[in-house]
């Protein structure tokens, strides 16, 4: 992460997990976010599978790297949260930052840092075990279900339609024009504004 200003949160903690729950770590850290920011009266949503928006406005990415995939696997997740970054520093023209979103409110980085990481730590504790209400939690702040999107799949292949779900096992479920389901693990989603 870059941030020349100091206006941002910028974040890495490392996360022991089995195998099958690599996948699941943007998730949870998008979802902890969000539940960070609910805490302070804001409403966060989740373009799937982790970028952490408010009102469509970027205002948290999230990335997670597997970094021991031996007897004990590990990642490192690291966000970055605009927190204090002004119209004239966004990068582009679709973030935000806390400041813009809610003028007023104080923000003590040390508190919200220590609050990411509790929830998160909760976040991880229901996925460890087999919660059910985490999916439900993650599908009411996905602000990828029912719109109409472009995926860039591997390979550059492009794929258009609406999300109709995601999946229990966090992946994107996708409707194209001509009626077919698309189970996905992975892709770049755009949300499609329609005309």
């Amino acid at each position: 992460w870059l941030d020349d200003s100091g206006s941002s949160l910028l974040l890495a903690t490392l996360i022991r997990v089995n195998d099958a729950d690599l996948p699941w770590a943007t998730l949870l850290a998008g979802l902890a976010v969000c539940d960070t920011l609910e805490a302070r009266g804001l409403t966060p949503g989740l373009k799937w599978p982790n970028d952490v928006l408010i009102d469509g406005r970027k205002l948290c990415g999230i990335l997670a790297e597997a970094v021991s995939l031996g007897p004990e696997p590990a990642v490192v997740i690291g966000l970055g949260l605009n927190v204090s970054i002004t119209t004239e520093e966004l990068p582009v023209p679709h973030a935000t930052s806390l400041d813009l979103e809610a003028p007023g409110i104080e923000i003590d980085r040390a508190q919200l840092t220590a609050d990411v990481l509790l929830a998160l730590h909760h976040r991880i504790n229901q996925w460890v075990d087999a919660d059910p209400q985490l999916m439900a939690d993650y599908r009411a702040v996905c602000s990828s279900i029912g719109a109409d999107v472009k995926v860039l799949l591997p390979g550059d292949e492009e794929l258009l339609g609406t999300v109709r779900d995601v999946a229990d096992d966090g992946r994107l479920v996708v409707v194209d024009k001509q009626g077919s389901e698309h189970v996905l693990a992975a892709g770049d989603v755009t949300h499609l504004r329609l005309q």
